[in-house]
């Protein structure tokens, strides 16, 4: 059916492509099948969905004449095709969503870091409170030693 509904409407695409753009459900309860298609283009889902509802209905009335009266299955189309808005991404709402979601989890990340480092002892002052006495000496922050062979700094305390 779908090679069908693809030469009348005649679109150029395959009936794995017609058949991965269409949702096709069924309703036991009022015993009706719903056609979905969807595209970039507004006009190819509808002719997509209506050709194929075409092609169902005649081949079912064609298969409907070669039956029995006690075999035969009613088909008929209820609706046409509704104009439904085409469903595409919203590209200054999701801009404005990345960004704001971006710089709440960066200032989260950011806070969490800092929290971590909060205790971290990195000066001679941060020793010194943190202990309660006088710190003797340090170990040099500069990756080469001096001339001197390096250095140690003292404090009388």
């Amino acid at each position: 059916m779908t090679q069908k509904a693809i030469d009348e409407a005649q679109l150029d695409m395959s009936t794995y492509d017609f058949l991965a753009n269409l949702d096709v459900s069924a309703d036991s309860s009022n015993m009706s099948i719903t056609i979905q298609a969807e595209s970039r283009d507004p006009e190819e889902a509808r002719q997509m969905a209506q050709t194929l509802a075409d092609v169902f209905v005649r081949e079912r009335r064609q298969w409907n004449s070669e039956q029995q009266k006690s075999d035969q299955i009613e088909v008929s189309k209820v609706d046409d095709i509704r104009d439904v808005p085409l469903a595409s991404p919203k590209v200054k709402f999701n801009v404005l969503a990345g960004a704001i979601f971006g710089a709440i989890i960066g200032a989260v990340i950011v806070f969490f870091l800092e929290w971590l480092q909060s205790d971290v002892l990195r000066t001679v002052s941060d020793v010194e409170k943190a202990v309660g006495i006088s710190v003797l000496g340090t170990v040099p922050t500069s990756a080469r030693p001096e001339a001197g062979g390096g250095s140690l700094d003292c404090q009388r305390g």
